[in-house]
């Protein structure tokens, strides 16, 4: 089944269910993709006004790029649930199977490298959109500043996070027994922005 064949209630009835697929790297790729296509609806009104002669090259160049931005994600939904399949099997696998390790590592493997292949692609595109705000039109400037590309970034920044986190909460356990609920000198409070 191709995710990016389905329409969008499809999709996400089927993102919210108990299957394995699709999960958090698909959802990134549809909106890493939609995030790519609000930037050059920027590029498609910028294209052929006067008022940015200068920059059309530049405009026209980054829309080929973004084209193929946008394919490229869409790709990545399906791929990132067919990498995915065997990791959900694998997991079914009897503990004491002599062949477990060997499967779960193989499947591993081949589950995380989509997210990546996502995550790079998601950053490509924030480059891309970001020079359609600076040299597009102004009248659509707020679709290219328009959020959905901060959700997979946020997730990959999560991604990183995780082991820090996993090893400050344990700290916190074994010496307090609790949580602690202010930040530590070792994990600084990051502002945010919120659009």
């Amino acid at each position: 089944m191709s995710f990016v064949k389905v329409d969008a209630t499809e999709f996400v009835t089927k993102l919210a269910s108990s299957d394995a697929v699709p999960g958090g790297g698909g959802a990134s790729a549809l909106v890493g993709a939609i995030g790519a296509a609000l930037g050059n609806m920027v590029g498609s009104l910028t294209v052929g006004k006067k008022k940015y002669a200068d920059v059309q090259d530049d405009i026209i160049a980054l829309k080929a790029k973004s084209d193929e931005l946008q394919a490229e994600l869409l790709r990545l939904v399906d791929e990132d649930a067919v990498a995915f399949e065997p990791l959900s099997k694998a997991y079914g696998i009897p503990k004491d199977d002599p062949n477990r390790d060997k499967i779960m590592e193989d499947a591993l493997r081949v589950a995380t490298a989509t997210p990546l292949d996502i995550m790079r692609a998601c950053a490509r595109a924030i480059d891309v959109i970001e020079e359609f705000a600076a040299k597009g039109s102004a009248l659509a400037i707020s679709d290219a500043k328009a959020p959905p590309l901060r959700f997979p970034t946020q997730e990959s920044e999560l991604f990183s996070a995780r082991p820090r986190f996993r090893a400050q909460a344990s700290t916190c356990l074994s010496t307090q027994n609790t949580w602690r609920t202010k930040p530590t000198p070792q994990t600084p409070k990051k502002k945010r922005t919120i659009y």
